[in-house]
């Protein structure tokens, strides 16, 4: 059972809470946190969690279409060319047809 409960603690440094009697006589946890915690700093925010600002949401929807060129000389094109596959659609082709192949139920 969870129960949260708000506080507000005094000048003595001190809370009070009431809680429900069915906790009476059992051991309890107390986790304290602010209600609303101070501002982080950006540092502080791993980058993951780091909103993304309108400069770098523009970057990533600016149009950055690479040459025919740029993709021949890529080290991607032809990156299957020492598997021996000559034909892409008929490779991809034959490793669904061994997927739907390796998934069908046994038959009896």
């Amino acid at each position: 059972m969870l129960i949260e409960l708000t506080a507000t603690v005094g000048e003595n440094d001190e809370i009070t809470l009431r809680v429900p009697s069915e906790l009476r006589g059992q051991e309890v946890k107390v986790r304290i946190e602010p209600a609303h915690p101070a501002e982080q700093q950006p540092d502080e925010v791993p980058w993951e969690e780091r909103p993304w600002t309108k400069e770098e949401i523009e970057e990533l929807l600016r149009p950055n279409p690479s040459t025919l060129g740029e993709i021949a000389r890529s080290p991607e094109f032809g990156a299957w060319a020492d598997l021996g596959i000559e034909d892409s659609q008929a490779w991809v082709d034959e490793v669904r047809r061994q997927e739907e192949e390796r998934r069908k139920w046994p038959r009896d």
